[in-house]
């Protein structure tokens, strides 16, 4: 084979693979790659047609055989065994363990902290007989949310197996696998017991490929700013591994042949050690490639050795092509092998940094705005200074200093506040970036061809760079910021607009965005009422529907400003969450009942919106505002009630050909009053108060408005009972068709001036 052929064909077997788990037109992608790149070459021709053929087949195959054997009635007692390390979370211990042939996720929630410590007792390799039951995998509620489901299928997992109990006794396995589990979770342990925090996180991520420990504003701060790559394990350090394992080989007096071939040995067991996330079998696989032709006195090229690396990969586990990691590890690395010339032509090494923080930031840029949506501006600054910190400071002191603690720890106490001190002011400076509101752009989530595009146009951008084709460099340039801009601001280009409501829990948050983004609005916000917990019981990062639901809709939405942000009432699960919005989006204005500042509640909310800067507006009966043809009226309230409900904000209005009518917390007795004041208000669409409460939707309100459809908002079994069953009942009865996010998970209707189209996530 010539050089790069390795390359081309593992490209042609990504394609394949793409093209049967998502969309045919990928086959002209491949025909466009052809006709470029190997078009002198029939051969590699004939070779990536043969493989692209062979990656459609084999992927059909593999997803075939991705079955379970299991029924739900199957669960009750199972012989299992881990062959995961065991996460303990709070009051949530999880792992894997494999029966039959087939994995499993199990999970337990402890009833009381004596259980902890029989949690920690447990380990890989114990073989055990469980007690529970099975059940499926979730699947996404919100538009963009992480799939549970799809991500553990991908594993070949198809069951969540939940425990009565823990075991009270298991036999142990002995295996090598087991062994190298058994290692790795107690190096982990090893490191906590010894290392204070955040220092033995950071470790344990760089080490382990573990990065739950860190802290989760750290961690947030870290992707925001683009360089969370730096915790992954990826080829650096199996460089740096490797090079030192040689170096002491060599130093004891082995052969370098025989040094090489240890080193090959070891490699499968670092894998295991480390993860086995994609990224460390990427580069592992790399690494033993070389080491192989370095053993035949043979020479690989680092692109066929990547290519190979791919290729291999997929044939284990195809669906790693799907995983984030995957994509962000082989496109960077074949950027930066692809830009050697270049990189090596600059004259300084400063000018070398940044050449390499620029390619790889230009290499991942689609696939990051696909997954996470949003760019950091810091990011090509940052990268040319906390990989250099990282490369030559932490990773190998890292690596010093676990093994000092497996000796006994000696002199950590000399070694370690080199790492802890500088450690902790690089995280602060990463936290205080990650919150300056202009250090990033919102892309939202662009659609598969349009990554393709960004990527074809990079091709070549890299392609003439190479060339020195200085006009087409400026061309593809042009193009690329052209679609840069056009991506940014495709809300502005987009004919038709959204209602979104989203299942947030037992609250209400609602976007509507209209047409030609002539403006965005968020109806509440939703919001969780704290509530303290025993400390063993506290998760390392508590769910947050803000952070993990609300904020990521909005940024796959491309939402960077949201211009009203309506507060219908001073109720938590209606206003919890817009602090996050205040410190994310640009929010305008923030539109409140005129009676809102009855309480402290209220009082602080009002407080944090002036810190923020975010000008209030209060609102009653009679008011409205205008945006083109869309008129946005205020119904209520009209008076101060006493109870906080009735105060709700109702809003009136005609989005898609449908009128729509939005009611807050609304009760019985606002609901009379509303009917007083509009004798003739009916609407298409309402959103039923108070999630479905029997106090709200009274029989005379429904007959008045008189809707088709009636949506509620309501969190999945709900301490409160909601909706209520004679609410569902005078829904029926009235011949209303009903979307629960409860069941149906969010609801959207996407319209244009004249009519829409109501779809649900869930069936």
């Amino acid at each position: 084979m010539r050089k790069g052929d390795l390359l081309h064909i593992a490209i042609s077997f990504c394609l394949g693979i793409a093209a049967t788990y998502f969309s045919w037109w990928l086959l002209a992608l491949l025909l466009l790659y052809l006709f470029f790149f190997c078009l002198q070459q029939r051969r590699t021709v004939f070779l990536t047609i043969i493989f692209f053929l062979f990656g459609c087949i084999y992927i059909f195959i593999f997803d075939a055989n991705n079955v379970t054997k299991f029924t739900e009635a199957d669960g009750e007692h199972i012989v299992g065994e881990i062959i995961s390390i065991i996460d303990i979370d709070g009051d949530k211990v999880s792992f894997t363990i494999k029966t039959s042939g087939e994995k499993l996720v199990v999970q337990y929630f402890m009833s009381s902290n004596t259980e902890t410590q029989q949690a920690k007792e447990l380990f890989p390799g114990a073989k055990c007989i469980w007690s529970g039951r099975l059940k499926k995998p979730s699947y996404p509620t919100n538009l963009y949310a992480f799939n549970y489901n799809q991500y553990l299928y991908h594993q070949k997992i198809h069951w969540v197996y939940e425990l009565n109990a823990l075991p009270t006794s298991c036999k142990q396995s002995k295996t090598i696998f087991t062994k190298l589990q058994q290692f790795r979770q107690s190096g982990m342990t090893l490191i906590q017991e010894e290392i204070p925090t955040p220092a033995s996180s950071f470790i344990i991520a760089l080490l382990f490929g573990e990065r739950k420990f860190i802290e989760e504003n750290t961690l947030t701060a870290y992707q925001k700013l683009g360089i969370v790559h730096l915790l992954a394990i990826s080829g650096l350090h199996v460089g740096v591994l490797t090079g030192f394992l040689f170096y002491i080989c060599v130093r004891v007096g082995i052969t370098r042949e025989r040094a090489l071939k240890l080193l090959l040995l070891f490699l499968p067991f670092y894998v295991i050690i480390a993860g086995a996330a994609p990224s460390v079998i990427r580069a592992s696989c790399m690494t033993g490639f070389v080491l192989i032709f370095m053993l035949q006195k043979r020479r690989l090229l680092a692109v066929d050795a990547i290519g190979l690396a791919c290729i291999v990969l997929l044939i284990i586990n195809p669906y790693f092509l799907f995983h984030v990691g995957f994509q962000l590890s082989f496109s960077v690395s074949l950027a930066l092998l692809l830009s050697t010339k270049i990189i090596q032509a600059a004259k300084s090494s400063f000018v070398r940094v940044l050449l390499v923080s620029f390619i790889a930031q230009l290499a991942s840029f689609p696939i990051i705005i696909y997954h996470f949506y949003e760019i950091s501006l810091w990011s090509f600054l940052l990268n040319t200074i906390y990989v250099p910190f990282y490369s030559l400071f932490i990773l190998p002191l890292s690596f010093i200093i676990f093994i000092l603690c497996i000796l006994g720890g000696g002199y950590l106490s000399a070694i370690f506040p080199f790492m802890q001190w500088p450690l902790t002011v690089m995280n602060d400076l990463a936290i205080y970036l990650a919150d300056v509101p202009f250090g990033h752009l919102s892309f939202g989530k662009p659609q598969l061809l349009m990554v393709c595009i960004f990527y074809t146009i990079i091709i070549a951008l890299f392609y003439y760079i190479e060339t020195g084709n200085r006009k087409r460099i400026i061309i593809i340039f042009s193009l690329l910021c052209v679609l840069c801009f056009g991506q940014l601001n495709s809300g502005y280009f987009t004919s038709y607009g959204k209602v979104i409501v989203i299942d947030i829990g037992q609250g209400t948050a609602i976007v509507v965005k209209l047409p030609y983004g002539q403006g965005t609005f968020l109806i509440d916000t939703g919001g969780e009422i704290p509530f303290e917990k025993e400390e063993w019981r506290k998760r390392r990062n508590e769910f947050h529907s803000g952070q993990q639901i609300l904020l990521p809709l909005l940024k796959a939405e491309g939402v960077r400003t949201l211009d009203k942000l309506i507060i219908t009432h001073g109720h938590y699960d209606h206003f919890g969450n817009a602090e996050v919005l205040w410190d994310s989006l640009n929010v305008k204005e923030t539109v409140v009942p005129f009676t809102f500042g009855r309480d402290e509640l209220e009082e602080q909310f009002i407080e944090d919106a002036m810190k923020q800067n975010v000008p209030i507006r209060y609102v009653r009966s009679g008011e409205s505002w205008k945006v083109g043809k869309y008129v946005f009226r205020i119904l209520m309230p009209d008076v101060m009630y006493e109870n906080k409900n009735n105060d709700s904000i109702a809003i009136l209005t005609e989005l898609g050909g449908l009128t729509w009518l939005f009611t807050g917390d609304m009760e019985k007795e606002a609901e009379e009053k509303l009917l007083n004041l509009y004798p003739s208000l009916s609407a298409d669409v309402l959103l039923i108060a108070h999630h479905g409460s029997a106090t709200s939707t009274t029989e005379p309100f429904l007959q008045a408005v008189n809707p088709n459809i009636g949506i509620i908002s309501v969190g999945r079994k709900n301490r409160y009972g909601h909706p209520d069953v004679e609410v569902l009942q005078r829904l029926h009865d009235e011949k209303v068709r009903i979307f629960r996010t409860d069941e149906n998970g969010a609801i959207f209707y996407k319209f244009t001036t004249r009519s829409g189209t109501f779809s649900t996530v869930l069936p």
